[in-house]
């Protein structure tokens, strides 16, 4: 078995005779608050200057800002006029009505024509036909006759 009691090393007494450390100068203390006291002069003043140039940077920043905005609206703008121009161009060309060019859908000339011929088989799917139960019905009439007076007449008998 071993012996769990061990012993502690002993602390070495302090030596009366040996020298203490020594205080600092005073002198040091004092020349490095007197630096210190200097930087933060320095910093304060540093700090106004700061300030000022961020004021200017930032009314700089603002009209650089409002510029910026107001190209967009205007890029933005152009961008809108020169689509309604095409889509227009695109349905006079196509035979569009003028009520239904604003369904044109596309970015490029050949995007709303190919719109343009889609929307136009909707609305015109063949050639218009009319209703089957109207035009004449068996013989046709000579290029001078009515064919309503000749029923009329034929229903009432005269000749």
């Amino acid at each position: 078995m071993t012996d769990t009691n061990q012993a502690t090393p002993e602390t070495p007494a302090q030596d009366p005779e040996q020298p203490k450390p020594e205080a600092p100068k005073k002198a040091a203390e004092t020349d490095w608050r007197a630096e210190a006291k200097k930087w933060e002069q320095r910093a304060k003043e540093n700090s106004t200057a700061a300030q000022r140039l961020a004021a200017l940077e930032e009314a700089q920043k603002t009209e650089a800002q409002k510029l910026a905005e107001r190209a967009e609206a205007a890029e933005k703008e152009r961008d809108a006029m020169r689509l309604e121009t095409l889509r227009a161009r695109v349905a006079i060309t196509k035979g569009v009505p003028a009520d239904l060019v604003d369904r044109l859908r596309g970015d490029t000339e050949d995007d709303l024509a190919e719109d343009a011929d889609r929307l136009l088989a909707l609305i015109q799917p063949g050639k218009p036909r009319g209703d089957v139960a109207q035009g004449p019905r068996g013989d046709t009439a000579a290029l001078n006759s009515d064919p309503l007076l000749d029923d009329l007449k034929a229903k009432l008998g005269i000749a």
